[in-house]
Order: C-alpha cells, then sequence, then structure tokens
C-alpha cells in the first residue's frame, strides 16, 4: 500500500487528518469562488447549462492550478463516498489521468459532522456510517480540460457525478488541489508561503460560511430521559473558526450563555468558564436576579473573542487569528442559543430543590433574554 502511506504523510502536514478528503480541514486554505450568475440560460433561450458560465469555470480552475508548484509527483485520489461503484465515472476519470499506475484502493467507514446550524432533538442521523471506496493513482499530470469540465458539470447536467471525489496531491510539497463543483475550489497546504504562486487577483479569502459556524450532535441530559431535576443541557457542540474545527461533549446551556455574552464583551480564556466547558453545576445568581455565574471544571476548550468595531477577531488555542464581521458571529451564535432554549421549552418544567438553585435558574434565564433581545428572531 504505498501510495496509501504516501498519502498519509501527506495528511500528517494538514493536522493529522485521517477521515475522508472533503471534510478535511487544514492550517491553510484557500477557497477560490468560481464565476458568478446563474449556470443556466436564461429562460428566453433554449433550456440548458450556459456555455459561457461553464468556460468562465473553468478557465479560472485551469488557471490557478497552473500556478501551483506541482511537479511530476502527483497522487490522484478519487473518492466514492457512498461506494456507489460507478464503473464508467470510474473509466472517465482514469482516462484523464496521464500515465498513471494501477489504482490502489482503500475502504473505510466515515460519519458526516455535525450539521452546521442544526440542533436536533430526536435521533440524530449523524451517527450513521458510510462506508467509502477511496482509490489512489500515481500520475504524471491530468487532463485538466476534460477533467475539470466534467466537475463542473457535476450539479448542473453533467454525465458523471464527480462533484466533492477528486482530490490532486502533489507528494512533495503536500499540497491539496480540490475542485469540488461550479461554485468553487479549495487549496490546502501546510505551508502558507506556497499561496505567493498563486496571485494576489484570486480570492486568499474565505467565504463567511468558512470563517465561523456552530453545529451539534443530540442534546440531551445527563442522566438519560426528561429529568425535570437536572438544569444543564449537554451535547456535543463543533465550532468551526477560520481553518480549525473545535469539538466537544460540553454543558450547551452553559455554552450558548457564555456565547451570548460575547456579543458584546471581550472575552480572555478564563480557568472553569470555557467558551465549550465540560459542566456547569453551579448556578450563583447575582442578588438582582438578573446576572448568574456559572461554576464548571477545568476541562473544556476556550479561545478569546475580541471586539473591533463591526468585526470580531478570534484567536485560538494555536495562536491562529480569525477576523469575521460581527453580524456572522451573531447569527450564528444567536441560531445556537436558540436551539438550546427550543429544547429547554419541549423539555418538562424543571424542578429545583432548593432557593439557591432556584435562584440560579431563574437568574440564568433572565441574563439570557436580556443578552439575546434585540437582534432579531431567527427560524427555528
Amino acid at each position: 500500500m504505498k501510495l496509501k502511506k504516501q498519502l498519509q504523510a501527506v495528511l500528517e502536514q494538514h493536522n493529522n487528518y485521517d477521515g475522508i478528503l472533503f471534510q478535511l480541514t487544514s492550517p491553510y486554505a484557500l477557497h477560490q469562488r468560481l464565476a458568478p450568475g446563474s449556470p443556466y440560460r436564461p429562460e428566453s433561450f433554449v433550456a440548458g447549462v450556459s456555455s459561457g458560465y461553464v468556460e468562465q469555470c473553468l478557465q479560472i480552475a485551469a488557471e490557478l492550478y497552473g500556478r501551483l508548484p506541482f511537479g511530476k509527483h502527483l497522487l490522484v485520489v478519487y473518492e466514492d463516498a457512498y461506494n456507489e461503484k460507478n464503473t464508467n465515472e470510474i473509466d472517465f476519470f482514469e482516462s484523464c489521468l496521464m500515465a498513471s499506475s494501477k489504482a490502489e484502493t482503500d475502504i473505510f467507514q466515515w460519519k458526516h459532522r455535525p450539521v452546521e446550524g442544526g440542533f436536533p432533538t430526536g435521533q440524530d442521523v449523524n451517527n450513521e456510517c458510510h462506508t467509502c471506496t477511496r482509490r489512489m493513482y500515481a500520475a504524471k499530470g491530468i487532463d485538466t480540460e476534460r477533467l475539470f469540465r466534467e466537475i463542473i458539470l457535476s450539479d448542473i447536467g453533467g454525465q458523471y457525478a464527480l462533484a466533492s471525489k477528486v482530490f490532486v496531491v502533489d507528494v512533495d510539497s503536500a499540497c491539496i488541489f480540490h475542485l469540488y463543483d461550479d461554485r468553487g475550489l479549495t487549496v490546502y497546504t501546510p505551508d502558507e508561503t506556497l499561496f505567493a504562486y498563486i496571485g494576489p487577483e484570486h480570492d486568499d479569502v474565505p467565504g463567511e460560511e468558512f470563517l465561523f459556524s456552530i453545529g451539534t450532535e443530540a442534546f440531551h441530559w445527563i442522566n438519560g430521559g426528561d429529568d425535570p431535576q437536572d438544569l444543564c443541557l449537554h451535547g456535543i457542540t463543533s465550532v468551526t473558526i477560520g481553518a480549525e474545527v473545535f469539538s466537544y461533549p460540553c454543558a450547551v446551556s452553559a455554552a450558548a450563555l457564555r456565547m451570548l455574552k460575547t456579543l458584546t464583551e471581550d472575552h480572555q480564556p478564563t480557568y472553569c468558564e470555557q467558551m465549550l466547558p465540560c459542566c456547569g453545576h453551579s448556578l450563583c445568581a447575582k442578588e438582582t436576579l438578573d446576572e448568574v455565574t456559572i461554576s464548571g471544571c477545568e476541562n473544556g476548550i476556550d479561545w478569546t473573542v475580541r471586539h473591533e468595531g463591526d468585526q470580531i477577531r478570534l484567536i485560538t488555542p494555536s495562536g491562529r487569528e480569525t477576523l469575521l464581521n460581527l453580524s456572522l458571529y451573531r447569527k450564528e451564535i444567536c441560531r445556537f442559543a436558540d436551539g438550546v432554549e427550543a429544547f429547554y421549552q419541549k423539555s418538562l418544567p424543571k424542578r429545583t430543590g432548593h432557593d439557591l438553585d432556584k435562584n440560579g435558574y431563574q437568574a440564568f434565564w433572565n441574563e439570557w433574554h436580556r443578552r439575546r433581545k434585540g437582534w432579531g428572531m431567527l427560524p427555528r
């Protein structure tokens, strides 16, 4: 399995990633959008795909690929993510490879990441396992004209379903080129200096959807079932910040309130007050019952949040910084918080055993609604 070992060595330079490639995250990634506008012809013409749109997409993708410092040591990967075994598609793909070796295959199980913005309250479909057949080829080059065109046409009337299946890897530089469909492409590299080959006219700033997002798996009470005495809601939460993804089985009730607080205030990593805390077992209310201190433990994941006018700067534990619009940051956090609150509303009313818990729980929701109020209602 020589090619499998080569791919593993490349992925070790990309955060030691070992999953399916279309879910790859890397320290440095360039997201390039392709042609603007609709891929289809105007209604006044014969229905079908606009050839001008396709040619524009092809030109941008081929030009950017040509600027990368790819040599003659290519590893080209075709991932059949759902084990569809489309032989005609595979034959076409192989015909686009120059002087390629016989494929090595690797069959493995994988799961989808939590859906961004999804806050399931029942069965978690993200736990479903899929079988992927990964085919790897050593090649001297690729026919970009034919291969890129069919990838671009994947979801707009092409012969093959090549979207998100093809990855071109330069083994020497560990740079990965992924044209996923007509919407765009991503270049992953372990060394940001490689972007100097691309040129300033290309869009080296990720679209907003790549900068910050929150996703969750199913929420639950710690003892299982609908426990009216459990005040603290839990669930695996994944937060994407730039090229990094932080996933943690946290106390989502405490996490959401802390994030709501950052809509107007800065946050520095604080002992036992993490953004993704392991727990939030103690609620200590102010006398005015409009604010609460949530005590947890030392476990969790934390980062810095800094307000800079209409923008937010996020600094992760690795020291990487991501700057994004406050409006995007606010939207994601409010959506996360609304999902948490909706779960509480659908659960049995809470019973507090003594005044300390009663006051703490009341102050929790008083502060929650005060911080959430005014940012507009979001669809649930």
